[in-house]
């Protein structure tokens, strides 16, 4: 289980930071990187496995994927940001997307 939560430290100013963190279910999270806001992952999906078509036709967050469902494609999307921060200046932040294929029989 990947999920975003506030990290174990704060900023150079003190500040709260976010950071991406990993449960497994024998283990208690660990923070795998600082700096992280956001983290989306999206499913392209046909209505069935069996469908004639391999477009995909409906783009879903993992929890609503049909068990009958042929993915055809993941969508990452994280949103990060500076941890050290220079000046007065708001932190610099930055979002990063690629869509990987999926190669479903």
């Amino acid at each position: 289980i990947y999920f975003v939560a506030r990290a174990a430290g704060d900023n150079n100013r003190g500040e709260a930071v976010w950071s991406l963190w990993r449960k497994t279910a024998s283990t208690r999270p660990a923070e795998l990187v600082r700096g992280v806001d956001e983290l989306q992952v999206l499913f392209a999906v046909n209505h069935a496995s069996g469908a004639a078509t391999p477009a995909p036709v409906r783009v879903l967050p993992p929890s609503r994927v049909p068990p009958d469902a042929a993915v055809r494609s993941v969508h990452v999307a994280v949103t990060v940001s500076a941890v050290t921060v220079v000046g007065d200046e708001a932190p610099a932040r930055r979002t990063f997307a690629a869509t990987f294929a999926v190669r479903n029989p």
